[in-house]
Parts: structure tokens; C-alpha cells; sequence
């Protein structure tokens, strides 16, 4: 009997401790609801309701007059795109540092930043970099890091080279950096086995255009080629002009790539050879502008003063002006680089200074 009782108490005693346990583990339980709800709380009073959602994924401020990105959630692990140009960032926010597993998106153009080294290397998965119109003077060889990066926008800093890791970015296919002061281009840019679209107008490049062909340029699958006003002799315009923008005729380069780029050369040294002198069509440009009368010597009833989105204005316009003219109106046609939205962008007065 003494021992049964034992056994009893023992089973109460047994009863009892579980009991507190399961009461302890509830506090602890709803201790730590009230802390994620305190710090989702702290999360929405610091970011405002529109930034506090843990599943955020695109955040667009541009033009905004932000001085800082607002913070996000602690927990967001989601955002793809924060799309910030035109603000007065000043920087390149580090908190960004902890998205760079999902960041593809990035742009933060015109926002007087003058370096980017300290978070670049976390954000390997970017697809697009845009940090045009900035203070940049040196591009960090952490952008060799990006093998996912598609679109590289440079344009309008202080850059005077471009890193040797950049031939690294093997999924690069626009190149953006004209509006600089480069003087001369990695023989690694040759390594892009995607890049259609290069656009270094503006800089200060020069030397042999031969050179830069057999170098860099004939290893490209290039569509665009802006090398307008920089300092490249014209009279070696031709073999380049041949080679890449052939009109008829698709030159092949040795590495089994379509050689006709589009090819924008005006404002450049010297002269170009005869047959180039003040060329402007839809695949070579040595001037930005070129007059098409219907008859020599005679004005016609209507001027088309044509401009294209992108590349000269016989693009769009060639064949509607031939109609009308077929039609029996007399049309004399002025074709034009667009200076502001074309491959062909050029400022023989050197006068680019940024967006600022």
C-alpha cells in the first residue's frame, strides 16, 4: 500500500510538471508573437504603409527629390527592382547590400553618386545596372561579378577607363558609355559573346580605328556601334565601314558573327575617304544630318524634316516619302540623327556636362 501511494504521488507530481511546462511554453510562445508583431509594428511606423510588406518586390521613386530610400521590412527577402533615378541620393544605399539575392533591377541614375564599390559586389543577380548622369570616375572590378548582367548604363559620368573584369559580364548585350573621358577600351570587351549594342560617342578615344577593329570590335555580334565624335582618324573609315556595315552584302568576322553593325562616325579627326564624305543612312553615319531634294536644283512643295527613334530618320521615313512621292507630291526630305535619342548622339562642341 505505502508503495502504491508512492507511485501515485509521484504521478501527480508528474502531472503537475507537465502542466507548468506546457504553460511556460505558451508564454514563450505568445512572447515571441508580441515581439514579430512589435517589430512588424517598428517596421511599418519607420517605413510607412506602402514600404512595410515583407513581399515588396518592385520599388519605383523616380524623380521623387529623395535624399534616402525609406526603409524596407526587415523580413522582405523579395525585391526584384528599385527603380530611384532622378533623386538626390547621393549614394548607393547600403541596405541594398542585403537584397543582392534577389535585386535584378537596379537603377539610380542621376542621383550624384560618386562610388559604388562598397555594395556593387553583393549584387550578383542584377539583369540591369543604370547609373547614368552621375559623378562616377572609376567603374570597380567587382562589375566582372555580374555574369547575369544584360544592360550596363554608364553614360554622362567622369569615367576616364572601363575595368578589363567588365569582359567577364558574359550575358552583357548593351553597353552604354558615352558622355565620359575614355581614352581607350580593354582588349577583354572583345570577350562578350552577346554584345549588340555599344555606344561610346562622346569620349575621348582615338588612335587607329584598324586597331580597335581587330582588337575589340571584330569579335562582337555588334547591331549598334556609336563612335561619334571621339578622335578617330576618318580616313581609316572605310575598312570599318566595310567590314561591319556592309549594305548588301553581311560580312562574317572570324569568330562566326554577323559583321553589319550600325555605325555611327561623325564628328570625328580628319577626313573621311570619298565615298563615306558626308554619309548618313540607316547602317553608316559620317555626318547627322542629309538633304534629299526630288530633283537637283529644284525646291519641292513639302519639306520632310525626318527624325527616328532610334538611328537616322531614313529609317522610318525612306519608304513614306517615296510614296507620297509616287503619288505626285513633291517632297524634298531632310534626314536627321536624332541628337537626343539615337545611336548616332554626337556634340561636336564638347559641351556635354552631365544632367546636372
Amino acid at each position: 500500500e505505502a508503495a502504491a501511494e508512492v507511485e501515485a504521488a509521484a504521478e501527480v507530481e508528474a502531472e503537475r510538471e507537465a502542466e507548468e511546462g506546457a504553460a511556460a511554453a505558451e508564454a514563450a510562445v505568445a512572447v515571441g508573437d508580441q515581439d514579430d508583431a512589435a517589430a512588424d509594428a517598428a517596421a511599418e511606423e519607420a517605413a510607412g504603409a506602402g514600404f512595410a510588406s515583407p513581399s515588396l518586390t518592385v520599388l519605383e521613386l523616380e524623380a521623387n527629390g529623395q535624399t534616402a530610400l525609406p526603409p524596407l521590412h526587415p523580413r522582405a527577402t523579395v525585391l526584384t527592382a528599385l527603380l530611384a533615378s532622378y533623386n538626390r541620393l547621393g549614394a548607393v544605399p547600403r541596405m541594398l547590400a542585403h537584397h543582392g539575392h534577389s535585386l535584378k533591377k537596379l537603377h539610380l541614375g542621376c542621383n550624384g553618386v560618386t562610388c559604388v564599390a562598397e555594395v556593387l559586389p553583393h549584387l550578383t543577380r542584377l539583369t540591369e545596372l543604370c547609373l547614368e548622369g552621375n559623378r562616377l570616375s572609376e567603374l570597380p572590378a567587382a562589375i566582372g561579378r555580374l555574369d547575369k548582367l544584360r544592360e550596363l548604363w554608364l553614360h554622362g559620368n567622369l569615367l576616364t577607363c572601363l575595368p578589363a573584369e567588365l569582359g567577364q559580364c558574359a550575358s552583357l548585350t548593351v553597353l552604354q558609355a558615352h558622355h565620359n573621358r575614355l581614352a581607350e577600351l580593354p582588349a577583354a570587351l572583345g570577350a562578350l559573346p552577346r554584345l549588340q549594342g555599344l555606344y561610346l560617342q562622346s569620349n575621348r578615344l582615338g588612335g587607329s580605328l584598324a586597331a580597335l577593329r581587330q582588337r575589340v570590335l571584330r569579335h562582337l555580334p555588334l547591331q549598334n556601334l556609336a563612335l561619334g565624335a571621339n578622335a578617330f582618324d576618318l580616313a581609316e573609315a572605310s575598312e570599318l565601314a566595310s567590314e561591319m556595315s556592309g549594305s548588301s552584302a553581311r560580312a562574317v568576322t572570324s569568330s562566326g558573327h554577323s559583321g553589319a553593325a550600325r555605325i555611327g562616325l561623325g564628328w570625328n579627326r580628319g577626313t573621311p575617304p570619298a565615298a563615306l564624305r558626308d554619309v548618313l543612312t540607316d547602317r553608316l553615319a559620317t555626318t547627322d544630318h542629309f538633304f534629299e531634294p526630288m530633283a537637283a536644283g529644284v525646291r519641292g512643295d513639302v519639306l520632310l524634316v525626318a527624325f527616328a527613334a532610334q538611328g537616322p530618320g531614313m529609317q522610318q521615313w525612306a519608304a513614306p516619302c517615296a510614296a507620297a512621292r509616287a503619288a505626285g507630291v513633291a517632297v524634298d526630305a531632310l534626314y536627321l540623327a536624332d541628337p537626343s535619342n539615337s545611336y548616332y548622339l554626337q556634340d561636336p562642341a564638347g559641351g556635354w556636362g552631365g544632367y546636372f
